[in-house]
């Protein structure tokens, strides 16, 4: 059966370490710790779930430490902050649980794995034919009133065939969509979202 040191020394040499790879005070990181309810009135976790407790506190701690406000997560994605605000608010984006900060806190991890997701469907082949109705995220949001969130989920789901990154902008900026394919696709979820109503007013079938 394994052995382990005593819990308070397991939590101290946690801190530590935590403290030395995100080069943040040992203050800070124990007052987060027990801000998000990781170390529960600041006292050490109790029974079997201390090893566990205290990876999922670094895990946390560490996040944190390389997080982003709302503006420089803007500029990392290639997005304006309106945009950026349009796609936490659908959820695309979520900030990380903490009563650290007063302001919302972004996983660099999330951001970067949104990006290449993008990315993984916007590839530039060789024998890619670039559309000369390709236009911007921003335009495309703007100017066909598609949320942003939604041109990502069009996009995930392969209903943006023709879409490119453009690698001389930074992130999102370089994505280019065709504007015919996403009205299509905007068109193809209008008529599945359609309500019962609708359809009966469209139909105009009997009352049976």
């Amino acid at each position: 059966m394994a052995s382990y040191a005593p819990t308070e020394v397991q939590v101290d040499a946690c801190i530590k370490k935590i403290v030395e790879t995100t080069d943040r005070s040992r203050k800070w990181v124990r007052r987060t710790s027990i801000l998000d309810d990781l170390l529960p009135n600041g006292r050490v976790p109790v029974g079997l779930d201390v090893r566990l407790r205290l990876k999922a506190c670094t895990m946390h701690i560490k996040a944190l430490a390389e997080s982003f406000g709302a503006e420089q997560s803007a500029d990392f994605l290639g997005v304006g902050i309106t945009m950026f605000e349009g796609l936490v608010s659908e959820r695309v984006i979520t900030p990380i649980t903490t009563k650290a900060f007063k302001k919302p806190r972004f996983s660099a991890n999330m951001l970067d794995d949104l990006l290449n997701r993008m990315k993984a469907r916007a590839i530039l082949q060789p024998d890619h034919a670039i559309r000369k109705d390709m236009i911007s995220l921003s335009h495309a949001s703007f100017a066909l009133r598609c949320p942003a969130g939604q041109i990502q989920r069009f996009l995930e789901a392969g209903e943006l065939p023709g879409s490119y990154i453009d690698t001389t902008e930074i992130g999102l900026a370089g994505l280019r969509i065709s504007h015919k394919e996403l009205l299509a696709a905007i068109r193809r979820q209008q008529r599945a979202d359609l309500t019962l109503e609708e359809v009966r007013k469209r139909l105009a079938p009997s009352s049976r």
